[in-house]
């Protein structure tokens, strides 16, 4: 039976995506599945547009493992500042009744197996 791993992606600072959106669709590539969507930050409903960028995907079967050292490899700058604190991901496994969120700080903590 096929295990589906949903994970959303959030940089905080708004406008950032180029600096690692080619990371993600590296991933991506070399699992040879499609990229993470991106939602439109003005399109999403509301009155305005969304200040974070947020990129959405589902896997089958993911390597969670293997997934957390990529996550962990992350990075983009902001004014010349690295913005690792800024990057969450919200990750919800086939037994997981809500998303889990993380930052790269708190998912190196995590024991993924229990």
């Amino acid at each position: 039976m096929q295990q589906v791993t949903n994970l959303i992606l959030s940089a905080s600072l708004f406008g950032t995506q180029e600096m690692f959106r080619a990371q993600l669709d590296a991933y991506t590539s070399k699992l040879k599945v499609s990229p993470f969507a991106k939602l439109d930050n003005c399109r999403q409903g509301g009155d305005n547009c969304l200040r974070a960028d947020l990129f959405v995907a589902a896997f089958t079967d993911l390597d969670l493992r293997a997934f957390i050292e990529f996550f962990l490899s992350l990075h983009y700058a902001y004014q010349g500042q690295d913005q690792k604190k800024t990057l969450q991901v919200f990750i919800k496994r086939p037994k997981d009744e809500f998303f889990l969120v993380f930052t790269q700080e708190t998912i190196a903590e995590w024991d993924f197996t229990a």
